[in-house]
């Protein structure tokens, strides 16, 4: 090895325990890797290229500088090991190799890729301010302990799964704290079995996270995504934060054939979505998009809500759409927020309260049912002072109470719906006209205030 001839030993037996002969035959000192540096300056000048072998002890290859292919691969290290500021100035691979002690790389440096794919890290890997330049793989690779991947920068792509291989496993916390990552981040496939915090990071061009289940809580709060952002399939099972966040392109979270979006309890207060925002199919449970902004259009097809959604202080520049048999189960509130597109609500089911007060919409607002399906408010709906360009209901079911005191609208217009208790439309002011014909329907035994309206036209 120390001649530049690579140290190739057979590999494990597979099937059977191997015996104590066996793993001796494959075994080396951690100094013979140590020593293979310059005594004076830590330059390791030959090529190095390990497969299958078991290196026993702690290395420590701090301030290390490797001219060559630096290769260590389908091997074991017993001990610890250190990289911290050291310089890989060609390939730095360790695919397939086990690491039972902590594995430590501050300010570490590769001016190529770093290879760690279907590695196992058995006591945790950190590589906080380093700096890899073109590509860092972790395919398949199994992480236990902390992994701390914090101000890391990345050339080209971080890579952590990829969807149709194995799993990529973090059991422990991971980290990956105000990265730059200049190229793409897939962390499709992934399972993260304990916190994830991903805060900070930037990426350049896309984030693709496919199939991937967060089992504790997750944040991306500030993140920066200079293309589309994509989670397809995605599982949230506890508490998820997308606040503050920046995406410049599209972003969607999307079911797949083999598996539904879940977001338990999310949360996107103060983020800014430059393109589509498109939530398909799944389940969302406790929602709050507190003061998110919408350049591009809002839509949820076939979502099913099942706690309580808040839209308060919303801002949607194009449009914003439900449909597809979105089903609200608890609390719906769309409140002191303005959408200056069209806004449609299309075969939805409110079964909870609905609260659209003071809101601004300056273009048409269009609850409607298709087809044989209505659109059903199966609790109280309050559109109190909100100001609508028009409003229109077409085949509705209010089951209980319906509150327009204060409304505004340009046009009001009503058809083949039905109202089975009271109607309030106190103080409603109409600039243009309003209708109500084609099947209206009130049921209610109570009393219907008309009180103080303002039709400018004609009803």
């Amino acid at each position: 090895m120390s001649a530049g001839q690579p140290l190739i030993f057979p590999p494990r037996a597979e099937g059977r325990v191997e015996s104590a002969e066996e793993t001796e035959n494959r075994t080396i000192p951690a100094s013979a890797i140590v020593e293979l540096g310059d005594a004076n300056d830590k330059t390791i000048k030959i090529a190095v290229l390990v497969l299958n072998a078991v290196i026993v002890g702690d290395v420590d290859l701090s301030h290390f500088v490797f001219e060559r292919d630096f290769k260590i691969e389908s091997s074991t290290f017993t001990g610890s090991i250190d990289f911290s500021m050291a310089l890989f100035q060609h390939a730095a691979s360790f695919a397939g190799t086990s690491f039972d002690g902590a594995v430590v790389g501050r300010a570490t440096r590769t001016q190529y890729d770093l290879n760690l794919e279907r590695c196992q890290f058995h006591n945790g890997l950190q590589l906080m301010d380093a700096d890899v330049a073109e590509v860092l793989s972790c395919l398949d690779a199994k992480f236990e302990g902390e992994t701390i991947l914090d101000r890391i920068h990345v050339g080209k792509a971080a890579i952590f799964a990829e969807l149709g291989g194995k799993s990529t496993e973090f059991k422990g916390p991971f980290r990956l704290h105000s990265a730059r990552i200049d190229g793409h981040l897939v962390g499709s496939n992934c399972v993260f079995g304990s916190t994830a915090i991903l805060d900070g990071t930037n990426v350049s061009k896309n984030a693709f996270f496919e199939e991937v289940r967060f089992g504790s809580d997750a944040r991306f709060t500030g993140m920066r995504i200079g293309e589309q952002m994509m989670f397809r399939g995605a599982q949230f099972e506890a508490t998820v934060k997308f606040e503050q966040m920046v995406v410049e392109g599209s972003a969607f979270f999307q079911s797949t054939d083999q598996r539904e979006t879940l977001l338990r309890d999310a949360s996107f207060g103060g983020s800014w979505f430059k393109g589509q925002a498109v939530f398909q199919g799944g389940e969302i449970g406790q929602v709050k998009f507190f003061n998110a902004r919408f350049d591009g259009e809002l839509l949820f097809e076939s979502v099913r809500f099942t706690g309580i959604a808040r839209f308060d202080r919303i801002r949607v520049q194009i449009a914003m759409w439900f449909g597809g048999t979105t089903v609200f189960s608890k609390e719906f509130n769309l409140v002191s927020s303005h959408i200056h597109g069209p806004v449609t609500f299309q075969n939805v089911i409110f079964r909870g309260p609905t609260n659209f007060e003071n809101s601004a919409m300056d273009e048409v607002v269009m609850f409607e049912g298709t087809g044989n399906q209505r659109l059903e408010f199966l609790d109280t709906a309050n559109f109190r002072f909100v100001r609508f360009g028009s409003l229109a209901y077409s085949r509705i079911l209010f089951a209980k109470p319906v509150d327009l005191t204060g409304g505004a609208f340009g046009k009001l217009a009503v058809r083949d719906s039905e109202f089975q208790d009271s109607v309030v439309l106190d103080g409603v002011s109409v600039a243009s006209y309003a209708t109500f014909d084609q099947g209206v329907r009130f049921r209610s035994r109570f009393a219907m205030k008309f009180a103080r309206l303002v039709f400018a036209n004609k009803v």
